[in-house]
């Protein structure tokens, strides 16, 4: 398929998405498995938030949770890091993992995700973390830990303390590999 064609069949894909009708939007969910195309992950993330129609949310749920699409790490850490996708930010995080997604770079984000979210969430970011396995900067390793170790001195009694001191094991631990 030409890169047109491709591009105008996407477009055609994400009016359908967001079309209102249910039969619309889930025969627009099934062109999607047989496209593959990066670029419609941040609207399919989209119609899994908002969606009420449980036939669509699960579709599409599985979809993203079983992408082996390169590429698509950007879309999901903007949806993790917008606001109007909190209420699924757990499930976003399991699609990354699910995915095989290898986020080095967000290391920092995601120990902050892990404190300021909810302690399935904070779980989630623990075990994309204990997945990486490429080098991860030496800085954001560092910032990271930082960030773990001022939370856990500051919020003894808290819930999440605990899967905190775990995240930073694993940041200290993957620290001595880099090193």
């Amino acid at each position: 398929m030409s890169t047109s064609a491709k591009n105008k069949v996407i477009e055609e894909i994400r009016r359908d998405l967001f079309s209102g009708e249910d039969l619309v939007v889930m025969k627009a969910v099934k062109k999607c498995e047989d496209l593959s195309a990066p670029q419609l992950v941040e609207p399919l993330i989209a119609v899994f938030a908002t969606t009420d129609n449980m036939a669509i949310k699960q579709e599409v749920g599985e979809m993203l949770g079983s992408l082996k699409v390169s590429n698509t790490e950007d879309y999901f850490f903007n949806a993790l890091r917008n606001k109007e996708f909190r209420n699924v930010r757990r499930e976003l995080l399991s699609f990354i993992w699910n995915s095989g997604i290898q986020p080095a770079g967000e290391v920092v984000f995601l120990t902050e995700l892990a404190i300021d979210g909810s302690y399935e969430e904070a779980l989630e970011c623990l075990t994309i973390i204990e997945e990486i396995e490429e080098g991860i900067p030496e800085d954001h390793l560092l910032e990271a830990s930082s960030i773990a170790r001022a939370f856990i001195t500051t919020n003894k009694d808290h819930e999440k303390v605990h899967l905190i001191a775990d995240l930073l094991v694993a940041i200290e631990g993957r620290q001595e590999l880099e090193d």
